[in-house]
């Protein structure tokens, strides 16, 4: 296991959530956008009911695949609600559909009580070819079974959630929220963050 990596944060000084609320406090209005993870995102509590500590995205469905272009880069952004720091510990982990018996990148953060409940990781698809891969999270030292928001920043994943997809710092309470519509007919664009 690595040692923790930074990512998201929340609550505390400096934090995002810390500098928007304190902007609020100060007559400031803080707008963000919502972001454009509406079709990138995915939100569920941990399932597993064969046991293998493996999550289930659907009924014997331990991955969230995901298509990267040859030469191309994903990043997959996996947090939990167990903030602002845990001992719920989970990795995520990134798979070739081709050959599932070694992962070809993942992030296990340890998280014992210190550490905020995220994990991230980048891969480079260097294989020549375009292919599938699949995204799953695996329970490594776990008494709850939180709510999970996994993000893709490249490709559309298999298991799409729109509802939660709002980023930070739009997903503070002290922060106005917009999303992205069409200027034709204002429909909130399918893309958007919700």
């Amino acid at each position: 296991r690595r040692g923790h990596r930074a990512g998201p944060r929340r609550a505390g000084a400096g934090t995002r959530d810390a500098i928007v609320a304190d902007a609020r406090s100060h007559g400031i209005l803080w707008v963000s956008a919502a972001g454009n993870s509406g079709q990138r995102h995915w939100s569920g509590t941990f399932t597993d009911a064969d046991a293998n500590l493996w999550h289930e995205f659907a009924p014997g469905d331990e991955l969230d695949n995901i298509f990267v272009t040859a030469g191309s880069s994903a990043c997959v952004f996996l947090k939990w609600d167990s903030w602002p720091a845990t001992t719920q510990d989970f990795d995520s982990y990134l798979f070739r559909l081709a050959d599932l018996s070694v992962p070809v990148a993942g992030s296990a953060n340890v998280q014992n009580g210190s550490q905020p409940p995220t994990e991230q990781f980048c891969y480079t698809n260097t294989t020549g070819v375009s292919q599938s891969f699949g995204i799953a999270i695996r329970k490594f030292s776990a008494t709850a079974a939180p709510r999970f928001d996994l993000f893709v920043d490249e490709g559309a994943p298999q298991y799409v959630v729109t509802a939660g997809s709002v980023t930070e710092p739009a997903s503070s309470p002290n922060t106005m929220a917009v999303g992205a519509i069409c200027l034709q007919n204002n429909a909130l664009q399918p893309y958007s963050s919700q």
